[in-house]
């Protein structure tokens, strides 16, 4: 069985009751991608998450997503602060 299918079987419970230490192992395992997005039940939000992690990817020349492990906050203000930057740039490409 592949890593990503057996980690990702973590996110699912199987019996109301605390974790063993196998499954609280296997959890810490799951790759980041299937982590952020197993609560997203909208396909439409799910989509517009995932476009939105891919630019934040080509951004930081992040080539492999459990990188985002270590992903800062001050990665994501320089993010948003260029997009930002990208908004107002294009807001007056349309005024004139």
């Amino acid at each position: 069985m592949s890593r990503k299918k057996k980690s990702s079987r973590a996110l699912i419970p199987t019996k109301a009751r605390a974790l063993g230490a196998k499954e609280f192992l296997d959890l810490a395992d799951v790759p980041p991608e299937i982590e952020w997005f197993a609560n997203i039940t909208n396909p439409q939000t799910r989509r517009a998450y995932q476009n939105d992690l891919k630019d934040l990817m080509r951004f930081a020349r992040i080539s492999h997503p459990e990188v985002f492990r270590i992903v800062t906050r001050a990665h994501l203000i320089a993010w948003r602060k260029q997009l930002e930057a990208i908004r107002k740039l294009m807001s007056n490409k349309s005024i004139s």
